[in-house]
Formats: structure tokens, C-alpha cells, sequence
């Protein structure tokens, strides 16, 4: 991997430990920041660990490795109480999901273009 991509692996890495970490700080009854199932029993993990060089996540809309063929879904912010669980989608009714849907929640996201200049700032860190 070349220099300057690693570096930005590294920064984009150090940002989401350090979110992730004052999260769990911030409101242990609800946040974790070390993985391992014992650790995150009734809490949610926030998984920084996806952004290092190496690491693997799923893709939205990708088939899940699970019986059923679970679904990454992506899903608005708005729709996140009516969700039942992950595996609410499958490869049985992805496709009626995604029809009956008003919009597409990621529609606008190459519209909002970010930087984490601020964010690293405030946090006390270094690009």
C-alpha cells in the first residue's frame, strides 16, 4: 500500500478508536469499545476496528455468510425504530423491500462531501 494511503488509513483508524472510545466513556451502560461478545452483552459495540488496513466489513446489499442469506441492508436514520433485527431482510424479500421503499437513504451521499480535518482537531489528534 502506498505512503500516503496508509497514512490515510491510519488517520481515518485513529479518528474512529478515539469517537468510539469517548462513546464508551461518555455512556458505558450503552457503549463498548472492545470487541468480544462478554464485552458487549446488552450494549453496542462501536466496531473502530473496520477501519484499519486489512480489515473487512460487508458491503450494503451484500448476502450474508448465515443461514437464510441475511442481507446488509442500508437503512435511514428515520426507519432505524421500525427495524426489527439484522436479519429482518434475506435473499427472500430484499428485493420487495427494496421496492417498496420512497428513497434510496444514500441517495444524496456523494452530495455530502466530508473532511475530518475538524473533527481530528477537536479531538486532540493529528493528521
Amino acid at each position: 500500500m502506498p505512503l500516503a494511503a496508509r497514512w490515510a488509513v491510519d488517520v481515518v483508524r485513529r479518528f474512529s478508536q478515539t469517537v468510539a472510545e469517548q462513546l464508551a466513556a461518555a455512556d458505558p451502560d450503552r457503549f463498548v469499545a472492545r470487541s468480544g461478545e462478554a464485552h458487549r452483552v446488552g450494549r453496542i459495540f462501536v466496531d473502530y476496528l473496520r477501519n484499519g488496513e486489512g480489515a473487512t466489513a460487508v458491503a450494503a446489499y451484500s448476502l450474508r455468510a448465515r443461514p437464510g442469506l441475511g442481507v446488509a441492508m442500508p437503512v435511514a436514520w428515520e426507519a432505524l425504530d421500525e427495524v426489527g433485527s439484522a436479519t429482518e431482510w434475506s435473499i427472500a424479500n430484499a428485493l420487495d423491500h427494496l421496492a417498496s421503499r420512497r428513497a434510496d437513504p444514500w441517495a444524496e451521499l456523494d452530495a455530502s462531501k466530508q473532511s475530518l480535518a475538524g473533527p481530528l482537531k477537536a479531538l486532540g489528534l493529528q493528521p
